[in-house]
């Protein structure tokens, strides 16, 4: 008898190792969201509101930052998991206050409770790893040069 393991489940490991290891920064918060109301929203409403908070959550930090993201349902009702990379630490208290579309789960990054692994077992990838939120706080972020953001600077280790 061969034991079958999920597939879902090396994907999982595949991605929390790329997360943890890959980047320049390291993961420091992982999240959980929904909408108020979201029984019948659109998956990309929330990956938009998503985006949003990131970028204001850049702009209190004065950090840039990205996040794997992913979304599912959960009896009909649209949610997000995530965990935000930054180059340093986050205050929850901070994230949740700044998250104001319904209803939000912000806790310190923790490598050996598997956030990521679970995230990717059954949710959909938003593709937001790819995406540097920019704080626009020192000279080139102002005038729309971000160097992350343009690629000059790869968020990636060689």
């Amino acid at each position: 008898m061969r034991l079958q393991i999920n597939d879902g489940y090396w994907k999982g490991l595949t991605r929390k190792d790329h997360v943890e290891n890959d980047f320049i920064w390291k993961p420091q918060l992982y999240v959980g969201f929904s909408l108020r109301g979201s029984r019948h929203e659109d998956i990309n409403l929330i990956e938009a509101k998503a985006q949003s908070w990131l970028n204001r959550l850049a702009s209190y930090t004065s950090d840039h930052c990205t996040m794997d993201l992913v979304t599912g349902y959960d009896k009909g009702v649209v949610h997000c998991h995530g965990a935000v990379l930054s180059p340093t630490s986050i205050k929850t208290r901070l994230a949740k206050s700044l998250w104001h579309d319904g209803y939000g789960s912000f806790r310190k990054y923790n490598s050996d409770l598997g956030g990521v692994i679970y995230n990717h077992v059954g949710h959909v990838d938003a593709h937001m790893l790819g995406y540097v939120a920019c704080p626009r706080h020192n000279g080139a972020c102002k005038r729309k040069k971000c160097p992350f953001q343009t690629g000059r600077v790869p968020i990636l280790k060689s």
